[in-house]
């Protein structure tokens, strides 16, 4: 029996959930924030939404902030890493995840 790439890409996605849904589990008996964390540093979610979903900019007090902390930088770090990861990660076509949403699923003919 051979697997396709659509069902091990399904597999994939259904440990990646379990994964997270195990670490959210485990984060509720862990400590309310990271030992290197400060009062002042944003939480994650404003991260996403400055860097991932581009809903918006920081403020002048965040920006000196996050570029000054080591737990900020270390968390900006994290998000390019996981920016750079996701358009260079294998694709169905073995097109890059760019070029596979501006054509489509369908792969390109050989030539």
């Amino acid at each position: 029996m051979s697997v396709t790439n659509e069902t091990a890409v399904s597999e994939e996605t259904v440990v990646r959930l379990l994964r997270a849904t195990k670490a959210n589990d485990n984060a509720s008996r862990g400590p309310k924030r990271h030992s290197a964390q400060t009062a002042e540093c944003p939480p994650v979610a404003r991260f996403a939404a400055v860097y991932h979903f581009k809903a918006g900019t920081w403020t002048a007090a965040e920006e000196r902030h996050v570029l000054g902390c080591a737990f900020c930088v270390r968390v900006r770090e994290m998000f390019a890493a996981a920016a750079h990861e996701a358009t260079t990660e294998d694709t169905i076509t073995n097109l890059s995840a760019t070029e596979q949403t501006a054509t489509g699923l369908v792969p390109p003919k050989p030539e």
